[in-house]
């Protein structure tokens, strides 16, 4: 059986809707603080990072949360991109969403979380801004299409989606980017991504990866 190392909502919920998409069995090996990830020689066995999710699906083991997407949509045919320059589009989607829009994302979500004294504007200005260019990217991907492959609802979709979904938390006006605020909402909208935005909503934090 698929075992899964963490607990929303720290990216382990984007590994979640994946397998819920699938229906997939899996067994969820709850890490809900720091201290419990640090404390698991399961884990540090498993990933030298300590770092969640990490999923094991047999003997293999695989890492970070849109690595983890990527194999089981290969492994398990799920929400799969057609042929090699679409199983490449994936994982250029998957780096750019991790890569640029991940971090700007992660900084607002600090300041914008955090107690009123502790907020730092200037960070906030300058991450809004990189993520509103990142926006811009995406909404020019889906120009014409309703997909970032241009087909169905893809790993590409969900791997995206999963880390630009706190654009509402963070409070981003949207109606700038109207494709890419429409792919959003359609995405999220799915029944896997509701039940498991829900249970991340109940979460606590823990090292993620």
């Amino acid at each position: 059986m698929i075992r899964v190392f963490g607990a929303p909502p720290n990216r382990t919920h984007r590994v979640l809707w994946m397998l819920e998409e699938g229906g997939l069995e899996h067994e969820l090996v709850p890490l809900h603080t720091a201290e419990e990830v640090a404390g698991c020689a399961e884990l540090a066995r498993l990933n030298p990072n300590r770092r969640v999710p990490t999923l094991v699906d047999g003997d293999v083991v695989v890492w970070d949360s849109l690595a983890i997407n990527l194999y089981l949509s290969e492994r398990y045919r799920l929400l799969p991109p057609e042929g090699t320059a679409g199983r490449a589009h994936a994982v250029q989607w998957s780096i750019w969403a991790q890569t640029d829009v991940d971090g700007p994302m992660l900084s607002l979500l600090k300041s914008r979380s955090g107690p009123e004294p502790e907020r730092d504007l200037a960070v906030e200005a300058t991450a809004e801004t990189t993520l509103r260019g990142r926006l811009a990217v995406l909404e020019e991907a889906l120009a014409g299409r309703e997909h970032l492959l241009g087909g169905g609802f893809t790993v590409a979709d969900l791997n995206v989606a999963a880390v630009v979904a706190p654009v509402f938390l963070v409070k981003i006006d949207l109606h700038p980017f109207p494709r890419a605020r429409g792919w959003l909402r359609t995405a999220l909208a799915r029944p896997a991504a509701q039940k498991i935005f829900a249970l991340a909503m109940q979460g606590s934090p823990a090292p993620a990866g």
